[in-house]
């Protein structure tokens, strides 16, 4: 039987959360502190870890590997300057410090 699939919520319908709100995550094992950006244990001790929220990803098809949150911003706003039409491409954004670019290499179809 073929089960019939729900498309995921829309970001936008996603209510923002409140300042300081945990967000339990791994079926409630793990908390994530929205403002700090980190993850931690809910029941037991273990060292907190640094959580990413991240639109742009780079990498081989079976890793991939999230950009930084402030190089995240510059390629959605380059993309968005693309689909506007007010630059043209190709369109090269520096990323990793500089150390590579990404390219686009032509605008987004409607």
């Amino acid at each position: 039987l073929a089960r019939s699939r729900r498309p995921p919520k829309p970001v936008a319908d996603v209510p923002s959360p409140q300042k300081g709100t945990l967000v339990p995550v791994y079926c409630g094992r793990y908390d994530v502190d929205l403002d700090r950006r980190m993850l931690r244990a809910a029941y037991w001790e273990e060292p907190e870890r640094r959580v990413l929220r991240s639109l742009w990803f780079h990498g081989h098809a079976d890793e991939r590997i999230p950009y930084e949150e402030d190089e995240c911003e510059q390629l959605e706003e380059a993309y968005a300057r693309l689909r506007a039409g007010e630059v043209r491409a190709p369109l090269l954004m520096p990323v990793n410090r500089g150390r590579h670019d990404v390219r686009f290499a032509a605008a987004p179809q409607e």
